[in-house]
């Protein structure tokens, strides 16, 4: 495996583990807002995930 894939891999995972918050958060009734800044991502990646 190359670094590279290995690189992508992890950026991956990172993105699921994000997604999963978002949807964890925004099911217990946080808006995308509140749930870009307890996060700190954009708010625009919130609202692509929650849609």
């Amino acid at each position: 495996m190359s670094i590279l894939s290995i690189g992508m891999e992890k950026g991956m995972e990172r993105g699921i583990e994000v997604a999963k918050k978002v949807l964890r958060l925004s099911a217990q009734g946080m808006t995308p807002e509140e749930i870009a800044r307890r996060l700190g991502i954009p708010l625009e990646r919130v609202k692509q995930i929650i849609e």
